[in-house]
């Protein structure tokens, strides 16, 4: 009996190698290149989505110090973090929001008397995977973004001055940040 020999077959599964080698080439290409620079411009956007929602909170804050208003809460909504892509490896970007007591210490020197607050804030910590890792802090009244090696106020206090005579009267609005109940922090993405 004589064996029949065909070099299709070689062909067939050479193809089909080749074609699975080109797909993980193209896949490794994406998820190599593509994927980190999408991710990057996402956790980009979901740090201006941050700072606009801290700027509301900031907001909000100071129209309840000029109402004086203490029957009513705030709510501002905060994103924590932005999810991963699906069906590709990537890292979620996780949040955490913090209310800080006595971080903050504010000394008034007067020539009628001497006085001495001690103030909280509210901090957002950023753990992006892909971005530059940032905190928005909300403290005194401002909003201080701060980086590895760098701080910059994003926004500062409500200060007034007015020249009566010869008296300086100067106005600062600055509010005390307490947590509620125990609840100093929440995160999540």
């Amino acid at each position: 009996m004589k064996i029949i020999t065909t070099k299709y077959a070689v062909v067939g599964v050479v193809e089909a190698i080749l074609l699975i080698a080109l797909f993980a080439i193209i896949l490794s290409t994406i998820q190599l290149i593509y994927v980190p620079q999408l991710m990057e411009n996402r956790e980009a956007e979901h740090m201006d989505t941050v700072a606009n929602q801290i700027s509301q909170l900031k907001f909000a804050v100071d129209l309840y110090a000029i109402t004086e208003n203490n029957a009513s809460f705030i709510s501002i909504p905060l994103t924590l973090g932005s999810r991963e892509l699906p069906y590709l490896i990537t890292a979620r970007a996780l949040g955490t929001v913090s209310i800080l007591d006595n971080t903050t210490t504010i000394v008034v020197n007067s020539s009628s008397q001497n006085s001495t607050f001690k103030l909280g804030s509210i901090r957002y910590e950023a753990d992006n995977a892909y971005y530059e890792r940032q905190w928005y802090i909300f403290e005194s009244g401002a909003i201080i973004v701060t980086q590895q090696t760098t701080q910059s106020m994003r926004v500062p206090p409500s200060l007034s001055s007015h020249l009566t005579g010869s008296n300086l009267d100067i106005s600062l609005t600055v509010v005390n940040i307490t947590p509620y109940a125990g609840r100093t922090s929440a995160s999540g993405c």
